[in-house]
């Protein structure tokens, strides 16, 4: 771990011998650790705070997907999570390793489901480049999404 002086760090480890997440908070700034926004019955890591910023409230969350997971009950539980803030009127973020590669939109029909899923909740994806770049392959699983 990374230690940041002037920040605090909040994290949930790995279930598993890869994975976690965590963010680095400013010190001056108050934050509450959402836990009932968890993921839980996916195989992933997941991490939800809110923070308050000029008389604003936002919920920022991280998550780390593993590969191959069950990708219909995860694309479901953070459809409920996000619905859920939706309804509250919350500005969100969420960000992280989903391991959905967005670049196959339109090819994939799970894919397309859970960018439609998220549009149809006014998220916006805020990443349309690749986040991951080898030799013989282009991949964009890392994400930025928010509802703002």
């Amino acid at each position: 771990m990374l230690i940041c002086k002037g920040y605090k760090f909040i994290h949930v480890d790995a279930h598993k011998n890869a994975g976690g997440v965590g963010i680095y908070v400013k010190k001056c700034i108050d934050f509450i650790i959402l836990n009932k926004l968890q993921i839980k019955n996916c195989d992933c890591e997941s991490l939800w705070i809110q923070i308050k910023l000029n008389n604003k409230t936002y919920a920022i969350g991280v998550i780390y997907r593993h590969p191959d997971p069950n990708f219909k009950t995860f694309s479901e539980e953070l459809f409920s999570i996000l619905h859920e803030l939706n309804d509250k009127k919350c500005t969100y973020f969420v960000c992280g390793d989903f391991n959905i590669n967005l670049m196959h939109y339109s090819k994939v029909k799970c894919v397309t489901d859970y960018v439609d899923m998220l549009h149809s909740l006014s998220c916006k994806l805020l990443i349309d480049k690749p986040t991951r770049v080898a030799r013989y392959s282009t991949t964009l699983i890392d994400h930025i999404q928010g509802r703002f």
